[in-house]
């Protein structure tokens, strides 16, 4: 008798966690990991991380053991091309956007708050470097956190205008005057648009200046500011 009372004991216990789990909302991971996308031997993917009370704190990228291994050599993937001369062939060395690119969704976590403004992220290895020389034309990666939605920067189009080889419409467009306040105005105004706003990992513990993300920007950290 006293041993079927412990055991009716334990499973009204055990019913009242039961219902207080369903009840109680689900708690937010410390961080989140997106949707990987292959690089190299491994993986890449965006991540999350947040504090006690469920706030984002960080949003960046994360690489796999593996994944600077084995990196593209070529000039480019295929991605952002336009027959220059019309001769029917497309020259990835001359013709294509200089990068390997990986669309990287954020973590739905924090994507789908309305106090965090970057819903994907494009990262690109680029094998060879990019303009301008002697700043950027060394083998790097760039890491790029957007607030426009994906279809309206891919939308941005190859073409024969500007350094960045764009349609010609688009870079006339873009040289246009725009708000003081808008980011990466002196880029935008003098390259012309831009497939990719500068912006590696944005922390909420760590300011950042202009120059930290100029310096910093090969070595895969830094933020959409302006000085």
């Amino acid at each position: 008798m006293k041993i079927r009372r412990v055991l009716c004991a334990a499973t009204v216990v055990l019913s009242a966690l039961s219902l207080g789990a369903c009840s109680a909302p689900a708690p937010t991971p410390t961080r989140a990991l997106g949707a990987p996308a292959s690089l190299g031997n491994g993986t890449v993917a965006s991540y999350a991380e947040f504090d006690a009370s469920g706030a984002p704190k960080v949003i960046g990228v994360a690489f796999s053991a593996g994944a600077l291994e084995a990196l593209p050599t070529a000039p480019s993937d295929g991605h952002r091309c336009f027959d220059a001369n019309r001769n029917g062939v497309i020259d990835l060395a001359t013709e294509c956007a200089a990068w390997h690119e990986r669309v990287l969704p954020v973590p739905s976590e924090a994507s789908r708050r309305a106090d965090v403004p970057f819903k994907w992220a494009l990262l690109n290895w680029n094998p060879h470097g990019h303009m301008p020389p002697d700043v950027f034309d060394k083998p790097h990666f760039d890491v790029h956190f957007y607030i426009e939605p994906i279809e309206n920067i891919f939308a941005i189009a190859r073409g024969p205008c500007g350094p960045e080889f764009v349609r010609c419409d688009q870079f006339a467009l873009a040289r246009k005057p725009v708000h003081r306040q808008t980011t990466c105005r002196r880029i935008f105004a003098t390259w012309g648009p831009l497939p990719q706003p500068w912006a590696i990992i944005l922390s909420t513990r760590r300011p950042q200046n202009s120059a930290a993300s100029r310096s910093n920007v090969t070595g895969s950290t830094g933020s959409m500011t302006e000085g």
